[in-house]
């Protein structure tokens, strides 16, 4: 690979492998693939495999109100349903910034 850099050319070599090498070894993980019937393009369709990270809407609301009006700390709240508390404290600041009326600074 050639780099031009502020009129000077500077070569580089590829990590591991020179090109030549490159060149005999990306034949053979493609024939190994295709022989182990094993797709040899990315995969299509994502699919998620924990349900981490998906608090439902109503349980956001309940744990906003609870650490706006009740005065609780986002850290019990988070804990008592089950939200990463960095989720819980930027949620909480949308909700101020929704609700904060104009005149106010």
């Amino acid at each position: 690979m050639e780099v031009w850099r502020r009129g000077c050319q500077l070569r580089r070599r590829s990590r591991h492998l020179t090109a030549v090498q490159n060149d005999g070894v990306w034949p053979k993980i493609a024939f190994v693939l295709l022989q182990s019937g094993l797709p040899a393009n990315m995969v299509r369709y994502y699919v998620r495999k924990s349900d981490r990270g998906n608090a439902s809407s109503e349980t956001m609301k309940v744990a906003i109100l609870e650490v706006k009006l009740n005065k609780k700390s986002i850290r019990g709240v988070s804990q008592q349903y089950g939200i990463h508390r960095n989720t819980l404290t930027r949620y909480c600041n949308k909700y101020e910034e929704l609700f904060k009326s104009p005149h106010q600074s």
